[in-house]
């Protein structure tokens, strides 16, 4: 795999579509399904079995097949994600807090979780631990195809930070963490670099749209 900037970029609770069909229940995935809203739709966490089958939701994900699965870089709104995919193809990845790291046009279900602690977010969204979640990794998957002067850059906000790292720490590249606050906890094998915004607020798609413009640049030269 011939590249050398690999973009990993964080997901987005901000979806184009919100549930997902499976023999006429609609489904939400959730970090917590046990205090989500009693409503007209069927909770589960992706690594939950499904009734009367002996496989989880995860499984039937993997299976790609469903019609209600979306390429990951169309399931949310912002069309940085577009852009990225436009420019890297499946060298972009998503950090998708539901399913692991996964290729930007691996299929998945809409789902609600995040392993954001803002005080916005729904309590039942958070994804707090990572007992019995069984992440998909087509980061370290890929690995062994990417050249050795690779470098993976991380797009994300502090609470995206460790999960990160836990996935990547055994991929043999050049690992680049982008931050902001200057309390971000190091962890050996990876670089830091602090980027410089005024934005408090989802300053990594600030830094995605900079990177795509050097990379552009890089390119004429």
């Amino acid at each position: 795999m011939s590249t050398k900037g690999i973009p990993v970029a964080c997901c987005s609770s901000k979806k184009i579509i919100s549930e997902f069909c499976y023999k006429d229940l609609f489904i939400k995935f959730v970090a917590s399904p046990q205090i989500a809203p009693r409503d007209g739709f069927t909770y589960y966490k992706p690594d939950d079995t499904i009734p009367g089958e002996h496989k989880t939701w995860r499984d039937l994900v993997l299976e790609q097949n469903h019609p209600d699965l979306v390429p990951a870089y169309c399931l949310y709104r912002r069309d940085i994600y577009r852009d990225l995919y436009h420019e890297f193809g499946n060298c972009f990845y998503i950090l998708s807090a539901g399913w692991g790291i996964i290729r930007a046009d691996f299929k998945i279900p809409a789902y609600d979780i995040t392993y954001s602690t803002t005080p916005n977010m729904p309590e039942y969204a958070k994804r707090r631990d990572n007992y019995g979640w069984k992440d998909i990794n087509h980061l370290k998957e890929d690995s062994i195809k990417f050249d050795r002067d690779s470098e993976v850059i991380l797009f994300a906000g502090s609470d995206y930070v460790p999960p990160f790292c836990d996935m990547a720490q055994s991929v043999q590249y050049r690992k680049k963490i982008l931050y902001k606050r200057h309390t971000v906890t190091r962890r050996q094998g990876f670089v830091y670099e602090y980027y410089q915004t005024n934005r408090n607020t989802n300053w990594y798609y600030e830094a995605v749209k900079r990177f795509l413009r050097d990379n552009e640049r890089t390119r004429c030269i």
